[in-house]
């Protein structure tokens, strides 16, 4: 039975999560198979495993411990049928420095490995969440759904450079910190604070945003500082994320914990039920599990930063099925230069896009391939569950996107999905 050890370490300030042997691992959320053995150990100190909710394995609830740099005992996970998470609290304590350090990483079993054709997750509300909540320890979180990239700001202090804190996703929270320039520089651009009462406070970088925003009642506070309008070594992405339900925006730096846990996701077998509703059935070829669903305004901004569209078509080395792989691709790159590049990919999305290559006959029965794109605004049931999926076709060659009344304009059926 394959065994999987999660290393942990907390030194220079900060937290890493290593699992070469899992499933893959994302921030601090490593993923495992069911009835798989797993153990963990710390180079940095003692360990404590304490899990707050549910227990994953086989055996009864124990405290797991190990000395430093030593592997606790592994314990079986349980054999389950449907994808599931396990919040617990790593504690590590270092003797040397008398310094005692609390974590809060993520377990998640699936049901299988691979390309495993049972049953698969789609996103209803984030998983520790739904754990908290079984336990009794809160209540549900809401759904927020990325809107795509504002700027790019600095993680770490540069010179000229001020660190400013961004407002919180909650009232009583702590909104997140970064660095900005405390002058204009070429490439830079002002970032504006807007402010609307009893509501989260916007940033823009555009005088047309500004102008947009002043219409929907948000005030000009000042600028904040400086940032970059393009990403380099010592500059990440500043990411949108709204919540419909509340009306709220929130910014933030952080893919991994502030984005995934909190964006709608779907599975390609549920993408392509989507499809069904229009076509017969058709093969689905789908690499992932699972799926990230931006918003149909960060889809656009995507498509339209990628210029595909603008390349010329070529029957011999630029034709319709080259168009699509390359769109594919551009959200692909959009997914990977979403992190830190000083840091390991683990920061970055732990999922890609719900976008895909459709191949498929047009109206004169020619052989045509397009994408097709599942976007969600984040709207949600009284239950948390997201229920504003939208599917689109796209036309790689002109950036369209193409809603499902007219699918069968442009392809009059599908013969396989790739997503």
């Amino acid at each position: 039975m394959p065994t999987t050890c999660i290393t942990v370490r907390v030194s220079n300030g900060g937290k890493h999560f290593d699992a070469p042997d899992a499933k893959r691992t994302a921030g601090d959320k490593v993923t495992v198979w069911k009835n798989h053995k797993v153990c963990w150990k710390c180079p940095d100190g003692d360990l404590e495993i304490r899990f707050t909710g549910a227990w994953p394995f086989k055996k009864g609830k124990t405290i797991l411990t190990a000395g430093k740099n030593n592997c606790t005992d592994e314990r079986e996970t349980q054999d389950l049928a449907q994808t599931q998470s396990f919040p617990y609290t790593a504690t590590i304590t270092r003797k040397e420095h008398g310094i005692t350090t609390p974590i809060d990483p993520e377990l998640e079993v699936e049901p299988g490995g691979g390309n495993d054709t049972g049953p698969r997750r789609t996103l209803h509300r984030p998983k520790a969440a739904e754990e908290e909540q079984k336990a009794g320890k809160g209540a549900k979180r809401e759904t927020w759904a990325y809107q795509g990239v504002e700027c790019y700001v600095a993680k770490k202090e540069l010179p000229g450079y001020v660190k400013v804190q961004l407002t919180p996703r909650e009232p009583d929270g702590e909104g997140p910190w970064c660095w900005v320039a405390q002058t204009r520089l070429r490439g830079y651009a002002p970032l504006h604070r807007l402010r609307r009462q009893a509501q989260n406070d916007r940033y823009c970088v555009t005088i047309d945003e500004l102008d947009a925003h002043a219409s929907e009642g948000y005030q000009n506070q000042r600028p904040v500082g400086y940032v970059k309008m393009a990403q380099d070594l010592d500059h990440v992405p500043l990411m949108r994320t709204y919540n419909p339900k509340g009306k709220r925006y929130y910014y933030t730096t952080d893919v991994t914990g502030e984005v995934d846990p909190y964006a709608p996701e779907i599975s390609s077998a549920d993408a392509a039920h989507l499809l069904r509703r229009t076509y017969k059935d058709f093969p689905v070829y789908n690499p992932d599990d699972s799926y990230f669903c931006p918003t149909k305004e960060a889809a656009r901004q995507i498509i339209d930063d990628s210029l595909v569209a603008r390349l010329r078509y070529s029957q011999a080395a630029m034709d319709c099925d080259d168009f699509a792989h390359l769109l594919k691709g551009a959200f692909i790159e959009d997914a990977y230069n979403i992190y830190d590049v000083e840091s390991s990919s683990d920061s970055g999305p732990s999922k890609p896009y719900a976008v895909g290559v459709v191949r498929g006959l047009d109206v004169d029965d020619r052989v045509h391939y397009m994408n097709v794109l599942v976007t969600s605004e984040g709207l949600t049931d009284q239950d948390g569950n997201v229920n504003d999926y939208s599917i689109w076709l796209v036309e790689p060659q002109s950036g369209e996107l193409i809603e499902p009344s007219k699918f069968p304009n442009h392809l009059r059926s599908i013969g396989v999905l790739m997503i």
